[in-house]
């Protein structure tokens, strides 16, 4: 997800309570465009994520791919697109 060999990166810890998730992706999903013209956005993401955030990850995932593939419609994908979906067991 965008690492650059030539890169300085900075590690932090994340603990998650019980309810909560870690949610990152590349641009391609927020910056997915309908064939109208109208982009995904990040509003449509949480409002997707408050929608299904009780789900397991790999439904959560499988819904939110769903849900973009509507999105798009005839258009389709015109940039990869990469989740990473973490939650506390």
């Amino acid at each position: 997800m965008g690492l650059l060999a030539d890169y300085s990166y900075t590690e932090h810890q994340l603990v998650l309570s019980n309810e909560e998730l870690l949610f990152a992706y590349s641009d391609g999903l927020t910056e997915s465009r309908s064939f109208s013209g109208e982009f995904l956005g990040l509003d449509r993401v949480i409002s997707l994520l408050q929608k299904n955030h009780r789900l397991p990850s790999e439904v959560l995932g499988s819904n939110l791919l769903k849900e973009i593939d509507a999105f798009l419609g005839e258009s389709g994908m015109t940039d990869d697109l990469s989740l990473l979906i973490a939650k506390k067991i």
